[in-house]
């Protein structure tokens, strides 16, 4: 990530220069003596100090643009983050390094100034010789070097943590394309799901295999169009508590529970919220517990996990799965935004969309059911 903020870095301010010195022509220039030419990433709110009073700047700083400021203003950038380190880069170079956190998102500025037109042709040189020397290899360096995958450790028998290695369905599908596609990956154990998603919407890990498509995860994860797997969502209850079920409405009035972080797509998230009097709990270890104490009278998960927890637990004749299923939506590969093997998409899509015209994702998924079954060992922590 400090790789890739660099690179960004180099060529928005040479973007910078270059469109102010354009714009400017000879008679602008010398109108510019003392002015700034600033590149901004994020949205919000800064405070500056222009010639040495206290100033505001509210907008927009959208990614790559550039602003002058006036003759002899000198702007001196609040610094609200401690990500990357304020070291100056150009030791010879006026400069004012600076970072503005807004929020979850960080905002950085470098604000060049130019007391001449000579500082600014100087200037122009310089950062294209640097630009030359340095730029190729770190926008090198924040490409796709090893596709970081995790998941949910307490899914089974889509995605499982045994202690040692995630297992499952959804890593042997991911291991699979990235296999056939040579695109050097690592299988990284990081916890508990919430922070699998953390983690994926600061693009500290690329991959999350598998889940639901929801519009909040939207807003960080990217989809292949070809899903990677089906995955039924159903109501679990205890055998002595067969309350007549057929539709969504049926569960209104009564105590239900749901995994911390699981989603179910379709309208079913929405319908929880606003319908159902839904606890969360930890594992869903922990709601088969709660259920079988009356403390809850149903769980909502993926009719998989729900039969794989019960065989692990080896009291399947305790709780049945109840039809219809809720909701049958697909589970995906997903990228994160932030991460830097987004642009392996395309590619990941189309191998999954072979894989699964030639049967073998049905291969894998029936393979992994049954390691599940012979060994029904999960670690969550």
């Amino acid at each position: 990530m400090a790789l890739r903020w660099a690179s960004e870095r180099w060529t928005m301010a040479a973007s910078c220069v270059l469109r102010t010195w354009a714009a400017m022509g000879e008679s602008g220039a010398r109108r510019a003596a003392g002015a700034a030419c600033c590149a901004h990433t994020a949205t919000g709110s800064v405070s500056t100090t222009v010639n040495a009073k206290p100033a505001s700047f509210t907008g927009k700083l959208l990614k790559g643009k550039s602003m002058v400021t006036e003759p002899g203003s000198a702007v001196n950038w609040q610094m609200h983050g401690v990500w990357p380190p304020a070291r100056p880069i150009w030791t010879d170079l006026p400069r004012s390094p600076n970072h503005a956190r807004l929020g979850p998102v960080y905002a950085h500025s470098w604000c060049i100034p130019f007391d001449s037109m000579q500082k600014l042709r100087n200037w122009l040189s310089v950062l294209l010789a640097v630009l030359l020397t340095w730029g190729g290899p770190l926008v090198a360096h924040a490409a796709c070097q090893r596709l970081v995958v995790t998941a949910d450790p307490a899914y089974p028998p889509l995605h499982w943590y045994d202690g040692q290695t995630l297992q499952g369905a959804s890593i042997e599908i991911a291991k699979r394309v990235l296999d056939d596609l040579k695109i050097p990956y690592e299988i990284r154990f990081v916890g508990p799901f919430p922070r699998v998603l953390l983690l994926a919407r600061h693009g500290d890990i690329d991959m999350v295999a598998t889940l639901k498509q929801t519009p909040e995860r939207d807003a960080f994860l990217l989809y292949p169009q070809t899903p990677a797997l089906s995955n039924p969502v159903s109501v679990f209850t205890t055998a002595s508590n067969a309350f007549p079920f057929r539709e969504w409405s049926d569960l209104e009035g009564k105590r239900g529970g749901i995994t911390r972080g699981n989603k179910f797509a379709g309208n079913l998230d929405s319908y929880i919220e606003e319908k159902l009097a839904i606890e969360e709990a930890n594992s869903p270890e922990n709601n088969f517990d709660k259920l079988a104490l009356g403390r809850i009278d149903y769980f909502i998960t993926g009719y998989y996990t729900g039969m794989a927890i019960l065989l692990m637990r080896g009291d399947e004749a305790r709780f049945t799965a109840r039809q219809p299923h809720l909701v049958d939506t697909p589970n995906y590969l997903a990228l994160a935004k932030e991460g830097n093997c987004r642009d392996k998409l395309e590619l990941i899509d189309a191998r999954l969309a072979a894989l699964k015209k030639a049967g073998v994702i049905d291969d894998i998924i029936r393979k992994s059911f049954q390691t599940w079954k012979n060994r029904p060992v999960m670690v969550d922590r």
